[in-house]
């Protein structure tokens, strides 16, 4: 990207932490002597948002949720932002309505779920299980995007789903112990599939804190951040 032009915005929140998360990787990826080498960043921590899972999966303040989602779109474009990012994987359930509301932003908003489904088909993977919130996984985002690559995708049993619902609620609440990395690792130990991808934000806050593990795990947020530095 070009460091002098280009303005990378944010639509964070969705948790916080996650947010800061994203925040401090996109630093880290750029070297820099000097601050003024590094990329200009707007974050819209719009962490008032209603549940973007409940409304989806129960029309719950749906509307609030999508006039929201657009209007911070709009707001950074406003500020400068040529370059946004939506901090949440659930988030791109609500793409289409965002771009109706606000057309103009389908140049400037870069598909999460899109990159990392490009990646993982570059790496010639033929089968990935998603973990992510309950709208993510039950209402098939990423399995249109891998199944166009002729990726099969595999799902947490119900069993597995509550705990993954845990870890990411540990994550926005910033309670994260010894003992929740240690489960989560066993966590992902424990998965019968060799490819994972971590489909919610929170979820690498944990893993970053993990030791080395048997597995290939693929985060869409780097598919980002690696195509920010192509750019």
């Amino acid at each position: 990207m070009d460091i002098k032009k280009d303005v990378i915005g944010i639509v964070g929140g969705m948790g916080s932490y996650a947010t800061l998360n994203i925040f401090e990787r996109i630093l880290n990826a750029f070297d820099a002597e000097k601050e003024w080498e590094r990329p200009r960043i707007i974050i819209d921590n719009f962490c008032t948002l209603p549940s973007r899972s409940r409304a989806l999966l129960y029309n719950e303040k749906k509307d609030v949720v999508i006039n929201g989602l657009a209007n911070s779109v709009k707001n950074l474009i406003y500020c400068g932002a040529n370059i946004i990012i939506l901090g949440s994987n659930t988030a791109h359930l609500f793409l289409n309505d965002i771009l109706k509301i606000t057309p103009e932003s389908g140049k400037y908003i870069v598909n999460i779920i899109e990159k990392c489904a490009e990646d993982l088909s570059k790496q010639n993977v033929k089968e990935a299980m998603l973990l992510g919130t309950d709208a993510t996984v039950d209402l098939g985002m990423y399995e249109t995007a891998l199944n166009a690559r002729q990726i099969a995708i595999k799902l947490p049993s119900a069993e597995k789903q509550k705990q993954v619902a845990e870890f990411i609620e540990i994550v926005k609440q910033n309670a994260i112990t010894d003992n929740a990395v240690k489960k989560f690792s066993g966590f992902i130990s424990d998965i019968d599939t060799d490819v994972i991808v971590l489909g919610c934000t929170e979820l690498p806050v944990l893993y970053q804190k993990c030791l080395k593990l048997n597995k290939t795990v693929f985060d869409p947020i780097d598919s980002v951040i690696k195509y920010l530095k192509e750019k």
